[in-house]
Order: structure tokens, then sequence, then C-alpha cells
């Protein structure tokens, strides 16, 4: 899974990749939420650059960290997190925070790669961590 947006990427509309594997931890504002953590990221593309991370939970909740890619090489992609967005089942709105951190997508096998995120900002500290099985990811463009 790559995070580069090339003209053509652009023009198609936003990526979508649905990968499998086991969340590690997650942190949601300096309390632990990992029982709850399911094993699916949802990593977001968006024509403009910007990449989200996406994890749910079992009890309806979903977080996302959301910035700007900024660094790529052919084993590593580190994104800059501006961003966490919280969703709780049945809300009508989303409570989104401005934070300061990063995430680092690792690939270091032909379709394992890890997700480290952190970022703190007014409400709190945010962490995740997850590991991807290694099969390959379901993908889909928006347009």
């Amino acid at each position: 899974c790559r995070f580069r947006t090339t003209q053509a990427q652009a023009q198609a509309g936003t990526s979508v990749s649905l990968l499998k594997g086991r969340c590690e931890s997650l942190i949601i504002a300096d309390k632990s939420a990992t029982p709850k953590c399911r094993s699916e990221l949802i990593a977001i593309l968006y024509a403009n650059r910007d990449v989200s991370f996406v994890l749910s939970l079992a009890d309806g909740r979903m977080i996302s960290f959301k910035g700007r890619a900024e660094q790529f090489t052919d084993a590593q992609t580190t994104l800059k997190v501006s961003q966490v967005t919280t969703v709780r089942k049945g809300a009508i709105k989303a409570s989104k925070a401005a934070v300061s951190g990063s995430c680092v997508y690792t690939r270091f096998a032909r379709l394992a790669n890890r997700l480290e995120c952190v970022a703190a900002g007014q409400t709190g500290r945010y962490a995740a961590s997850f590991l991807t099985n290694g099969t390959e990811p379901a993908r889909f463009t928006l347009r």
C-alpha cells in the first residue's frame, strides 16, 4: 500500500484500502481502547495528498488520524498528523481535535505492514499500533 499521489490518482479520486491484521494498541484521549479495537485498518488517500488511517472499535466508535504524507521511500511513509476525528455509534456529528503528531507506515514484507501513530493536543494523547496480516488489501476508488 503506497501513499504517493500521481496526477492520474488525483484525477481518479479518493483511494481507499481495507487492510486486515491485528490492532496492537489504541489510545483515545489518554484512555486505552485496545481491547475494543477491531482487526481492520482503513487507509484513505485523498486526491490532495492528505491521508487518513481509520480504526474501528467493537462498541461502534471510529477514530481517524489525518494529515499530509511528507516522506516517502519504498519501505516507509511518514505522515504529519494534524487532526484526530472520533465518531460514536449513532452520533450525528464527529468530534474533531487539532493535534500534532505523526504516523509511520512501514512496509517490511510484500504485503505485511506496520502502522504506528502518536499525536497529542488539548483533548489528550492519541496513539495506535497496527500490524497487517499480509493478505492483499481490498481497494477501491471514490469519484
